[in-house]
């Protein structure tokens, strides 16, 4: 069993604490296949008044082939950071562009990080 944590971070824009809980719920219906989900947290991004944060701490048997897993599906192209046991990936809409696995997301944030 890979120990390592991997975290999903995304901000994104909704007009209420409803829906903001609606597109975590669609999130983890998207990452469902992949990984499991163990913590979900939703909270209010203080920089924007109509964006809210979505933060997943995914579980799977092998971490690092489900951060390769969630980047492919979470983004088409990320800005890389890191090396091969803790590792992350970036993507800014303003930035990168393209089709995220949510249409509201602004910004994505994988993390891989600790001791396999």
């Amino acid at each position: 069993m890979d120990h390592r944590k991997l975290g999903l971070r995304i901000y994104a824009t909704a007009a209420t604490w409803s829906a903001a809980f609606g597109l975590a719920e669609r999130l983890i219906e998207a990452l469902a296949p992949l990984v499991s989900v163990r913590e979900c947290r939703v909270y209010p991004y203080p920089k924007f008044e109509d964006q809210y944060g979505i933060w997943l701490e995914l579980a799977s048997a092998d971490q690092s082939a489900a951060f390769e897993a969630v980047k492919a599906l979470a983004a088409p192209s990320w800005q890389m950071i890191g090396g091969p046991d803790a590792r992350e990936a970036i993507w800014n809409r303003s930035i990168e562009g393209g089709a995220a696995i949510l249409a509201e997301a602004t910004w994505i944030h994988l993390d891989l990080w600790g001791e396999a």
